[in-house]
Protein backbone atom coordinates (compact mmCIF):
# COMPACT_ATOMS: atom_id res chain seq x y z
CA UNK A 1 0.00 0.00 0.00
CA UNK A 2 1.28 3.60 -0.76
CA UNK A 3 0.27 6.82 0.52
CA UNK A 4 0.20 10.15 0.11
CA UNK A 5 -0.47 13.38 2.55
CA UNK A 6 -1.50 16.78 2.00
CA UNK A 7 -1.76 19.18 4.91
CA UNK A 8 -5.11 21.71 3.66
CA UNK A 9 -5.83 24.78 5.37
CA UNK A 10 -9.01 23.21 6.67
CA UNK A 11 -8.04 19.17 6.69
CA UNK A 12 -5.23 16.41 5.66
CA UNK A 13 -6.56 14.67 2.45
CA UNK A 14 -4.63 11.12 2.58
CA UNK A 15 -5.02 9.08 -0.47
CA UNK A 16 -3.79 5.57 -0.91
CA UNK A 17 -3.71 3.41 -3.49
CA UNK A 18 -2.46 -0.28 -3.68
CA UNK A 19 -3.37 -3.62 -1.61
CA UNK A 20 -4.39 -3.05 1.84
CA UNK A 21 -2.87 -4.84 4.99
CA UNK A 22 -3.19 -3.99 8.41
CA UNK A 23 0.83 -3.66 8.72
CA UNK A 24 0.77 -1.14 5.88
CA UNK A 25 -2.24 0.50 7.28
CA UNK A 26 0.10 0.97 10.87
CA UNK A 27 2.88 2.38 8.97
CA UNK A 28 0.51 4.76 7.31
CA UNK A 29 -0.12 5.97 11.09
CA UNK A 30 2.85 6.09 12.57
CA UNK A 31 3.80 8.15 8.67
CA UNK A 32 1.33 10.33 9.59
CA UNK A 33 1.56 11.38 13.40
CA UNK A 34 5.17 12.18 12.47
CA UNK A 35 4.85 14.77 10.13
CA UNK A 36 5.47 18.62 11.14
CA UNK A 37 2.56 19.69 10.43
CA UNK A 38 0.34 16.91 12.51
CA UNK A 39 -1.39 17.72 15.70
CA UNK A 40 -3.89 15.38 17.46
CA UNK A 41 -7.74 16.36 16.32
CA UNK A 42 -6.98 17.64 12.72
CA UNK A 43 -9.25 16.52 10.66
CA UNK A 44 -8.82 14.37 7.89
CA UNK A 45 -10.30 13.02 4.39
CA UNK A 46 -9.03 9.79 4.00
CA UNK A 47 -9.26 8.74 -0.22
CA UNK A 48 -9.28 5.43 -0.85
CA UNK A 49 -10.73 5.01 -3.83
CA UNK A 50 -7.74 3.12 -5.38
CA UNK A 51 -7.28 0.84 -2.65
CA UNK A 52 -7.81 -2.66 -2.94
CA UNK A 53 -9.32 -4.04 0.00
CA UNK A 54 -9.72 -7.83 -2.05
CA UNK A 55 -8.87 -10.62 0.68
CA UNK A 56 -9.92 -7.98 3.84
CA UNK A 57 -12.02 -9.43 6.22
CA UNK A 58 -13.55 -8.94 9.65
CA UNK A 59 -10.20 -9.45 11.00
CA UNK A 60 -7.87 -7.27 8.61
CA UNK A 61 -10.40 -4.75 9.89
CA UNK A 62 -10.24 -5.79 13.74
CA UNK A 63 -6.43 -4.76 13.14
CA UNK A 64 -6.76 -1.39 11.46
CA UNK A 65 -8.73 -0.77 14.67
CA UNK A 66 -6.24 -1.67 16.75
CA UNK A 67 -3.77 0.21 15.11
CA UNK A 68 -5.96 3.14 15.49
CA UNK A 69 -6.77 2.39 19.01
CA UNK A 70 -2.78 2.33 19.87
CA UNK A 71 -2.41 5.82 18.39
CA UNK A 72 -5.67 7.33 19.65
CA UNK A 73 -4.24 9.82 21.76
CA UNK A 74 -1.77 10.86 19.03
CA UNK A 75 -4.82 10.94 16.70
CA UNK A 76 -7.06 12.86 18.52
CA UNK A 77 -10.37 13.74 18.46
CA UNK A 78 -11.23 15.15 15.02
CA UNK A 79 -13.23 14.21 12.05
CA UNK A 80 -11.88 11.53 9.38
CA UNK A 81 -13.85 11.44 6.32
CA UNK A 82 -13.25 7.71 4.73
CA UNK A 83 -13.89 7.67 1.17
CA UNK A 84 -14.70 4.26 -0.45
CA UNK A 85 -14.93 3.42 -4.09
CA UNK A 86 -17.79 1.00 -4.47
CA UNK A 87 -20.21 -0.44 -2.27
CA UNK A 88 -18.45 -3.48 -1.43
CA UNK A 89 -15.88 -1.25 0.07
CA UNK A 90 -18.01 0.68 2.23
CA UNK A 91 -19.18 -2.02 3.46
CA UNK A 92 -15.52 -3.50 4.65
CA UNK A 93 -14.95 0.33 5.72
CA UNK A 94 -18.46 0.33 7.82
CA UNK A 95 -17.01 -3.39 9.70
CA UNK A 96 -14.01 -1.00 10.48
CA UNK A 97 -16.07 1.98 12.02
CA UNK A 98 -18.24 -0.33 13.80
CA UNK A 99 -15.75 -2.20 15.54
CA UNK A 100 -13.86 1.24 16.13
CA UNK A 101 -17.52 3.09 17.51
CA UNK A 102 -17.18 4.00 21.16
CA UNK A 103 -13.08 2.81 21.40
CA UNK A 104 -11.31 5.78 19.57
CA UNK A 105 -12.26 9.54 20.44
CA UNK A 106 -11.91 10.51 15.97
CA UNK A 107 -15.42 10.65 14.54
CA UNK A 108 -15.19 8.72 11.48
CA UNK A 109 -18.18 8.45 8.79
CA UNK A 110 -17.82 6.58 5.82
CA UNK A 111 -18.66 8.07 2.11
CA UNK A 112 -19.19 6.85 -1.31
CA UNK A 113 -19.14 10.53 -2.86
CA UNK A 114 -16.52 12.72 -2.06
CA UNK A 115 -18.88 15.65 -2.54
CA UNK A 116 -20.44 14.94 0.64
CA UNK A 117 -17.31 13.48 2.65
CA UNK A 118 -15.62 17.33 1.87
CA UNK A 119 -19.45 19.05 2.71
CA UNK A 120 -19.27 17.35 6.51
CA UNK A 121 -15.61 18.29 7.07
CA UNK A 122 -16.68 21.60 6.57
CA UNK A 123 -19.86 21.14 8.76
CA UNK A 124 -19.17 23.41 12.16
CA UNK A 125 -19.45 21.42 15.03
CA UNK A 126 -22.38 21.76 17.92
CA UNK A 127 -20.93 22.57 21.23
CA UNK A 128 -21.38 19.57 23.95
Amino acid sequence: MKWSVEDGSSYVTVRTEGHFSADDHRAMVVDILALPFWSAGRDVLFDHRALSLSGSDYTTMAMAVQNHRTFDRQIGSGRAAILMASPADYGLARIFDALAADTVHADMRIFLDEDAARAWLAEPRLSP
